[in-house]
């Protein structure tokens, strides 16, 4: 319940999937790669980093979407990068041949996370309401016009906190994936925070209806 009350963030939002470890100091670690405040996590399961996508941030402050795990030569103008995130949607063309995303399909209808790259460069981060498949979300995603999106996690490890706004409940800890009540731990969320240097709002909480 720390994040729902931690009032120096703007939000916190579901991290990369996981895998449960039992040497892990948290009781998991990350199927991709984290590198964030100068920090570089390494995700043990290759494989499993290689067919994700990530979130990333050039050293010019440019937000960027990819595909494949972290290389030191590839990714030397970047200042930060989020992988292990799962489907990736891009507008501009097909994944490269090595890509070949998590699920071949996602059948089931669920609670959703969509981060969408607008093409004015803004990050745009929605939460869909609970029965949303995954054809729907597809029609979302191009109703939205995105440049590119991401699924980042699935169903029951969906978070989308706001402190003091719209907080995470012990009733959020009941949604249902694939038929059973799934109450999941998640050892990685993302905490996001207001740069000082920037001016005006950083975020906007709207409703958006779905096509």
């Amino acid at each position: 319940m720390y994040a729902s009350q931690d009032k120096s963030a703007i939000l916190y939002i579901s991290g990369p999937t996981f895998e449960i470890s039992s040497t892990a100091e948290n009781g998991a670690v990350p199927q991709g790669d984290l590198w964030l405040a100068g920090r570089l996590i390494i995700s043990g399961n290759r494989a499993a980093a290689r067919k994700r996508a990530y979130l990333a941030i050039s050293k010019t402050g440019s937000l960027l979407i990819g595909y494949g795990a972290y290389d030191p030569q590839q990714h030397s103008h970047l200042r930060s990068l989020i992988g292990g995130l799962h489907v990736l949607y891009d507008s501009r063309g097909k994944p490269p041949e090595q890509y070949k995303g998590v699920y071949s399909s996602i059948s089931l209808a669920d609670i959703r996370l969509v981060y969408g790259l607008r093409y004015d460069g803004l990050l745009e981060i929605l939460e869909t309401k609970d029965g949303m498949t995954a054809s729907r979300l597809l029609d979302l995603v191009r109703h939205r016009a995105y440049r590119a999106a991401l699924l980042p996690d699935h169903a029951s490890k969906s978070r989308l906190i706001l402190p003091g706004i719209r907080i995470w409940s012990s009733s959020h800890a009941h949604w249902i994936s694939g038929g059973r009540p799934a109450i999941t731990a998640m050892p990685y969320l993302l905490r996001v925070t207001l740069d000082p240097r920037i001016k005006g709002s950083a975020i906007r909480i709207n409703s958006v209806k779905p096509p």
